[in-house]
């Protein structure tokens, strides 16, 4: 049997974006598949991020599938809607040049009673950076593509980039996609199948950890940090600061990229929340000055000590003018 050592992998994204942690986790794969003298490696789709590849982002995917049949290893291709432009797809190169070992296939593809596609389960976990879902419109319930293909032992799918398994007997998986992209997967792991002795592994990849940081505001003038995700080295490294606009002002990106600075890159995102005083219902026409002040100033963001210090005034103008 073909498949009885061999690696299953999907959705590797080749974009300028951050291309050496997609180059770091493709040459993970290469190792590996080298080191425990895999026999074929399976591709499941979406070797690009755009339909319209740059020459630089396509050198990068060929390079690796010649390294892979340099070393005897075939290499199948199945295209994914990232690939795939009106009746072609940016992967034919190989085919057009007879690449030696290397087939690019369709969609189901069938071998040694394991199946593979490029394709949305109804069950799916869909991960953050899932999207364009709707352009790809093949759908179907997990139930279904069992009772469809009843002879079939394995289902490997690619598309959806959290990995995942939606049946035990008969396994059904995604792959997931090789690197994090988005904050949504701060706490995903990825990775690729190894088939070995027809059991499904899953191989985690070493990817660049993700922090996501919550900005607090515990007392007037100061600021603190609770942070969820890996740590690691250089992080991508979100900072999410919410509150009034004094809040707000309180909180330095200086100060706080000095608590991370090995990050490969800081992200910060405002919300402002506007200090809109409420007129709370008991304000009548007819209760005192110092009261009317009093419901103002609960409708503020304020601390006891300035809550206090404001009222203290207020009385001074208030009796003044009496």
């Amino acid at each position: 049997m073909g498949s009885v050592n061999s690696v299953v992998t999907s959705d590797f994204h080749v974009r300028k974006y951050r291309m050496e942690d997609t180059i770091s986790s493709m040459g993970q794969i290469l190792k590996y598949v080298i080191k425990n003298e895999v026999g074929k490696v399976y591709f499941l789709g979406d070797a690009y991020n755009s339909r319209y590849a740059t020459p630089y982002e396509r050198r990068v995917f060929q390079t690796w599938v010649k390294r892979l049949i340099d070393k005897g290893i075939r290499v199948m291709i199945l295209p994914g809607n990232h690939d795939t432009v009106g009746d072609l797809n940016n992967l034919l190169e190989f085919k057009t040049l007879g690449v030696k070992n290397v087939k690019i296939v369709g969609a189901p593809y069938i071998e040694d009673d394991i199946y593979f596609n490029h394709m949305l389960l109804n069950e799916a976990a869909i991960g953050a950076d899932d999207r364009l879902l709707s352009t790809f419109h093949v759908s179907t319930s997990v139930a279904e593509l069992i009772e469809h293909n009843p002879e079939i032992k394995m289902f490997f799918l690619g598309h959806i980039h959290k990995p995942q398994v939606l049946n035990e007997k008969p396994f059904v998986a995604y792959c997931g996609s090789i690197e994090r992209v988005t904050f949504g997967e701060v706490l995903d792991k990825k990775g690729f199948y190894h088939i070995k002795n027809g059991k499904p592994i899953f191989v985690e990849l070493k990817v660049r950890p993700m922090l996501i940081y919550k900005i607090g505001f515990p007392k007037q003038g100061e600021w603190d940090a609770s942070g969820v995700g890996d740590k690691g080295e250089n992080p991508l490294v979100k900072v999410n600061i919410k509150g009034t606009p004094e809040q707000v002002s309180w909180f330095s990106e200086e100060d706080f990229a000095k608590t991370v600075e090995d990050a490969y890159e800081i992200k910060y995102e405002y919300e402002i929340i506007k200090n809109r005083p409420r007129r709370a219902k008991e304000i009548k026409e007819s209760i005192s000055p110092l009261k009317g002040l009093e419901n103002y100033l609960d409708g503020r963001d304020l601390d006891k000590s300035t809550r206090k210090e404001v009222l203290k005034k207020g009385k001074e103008i208030i009796d003044g003018l009496s």
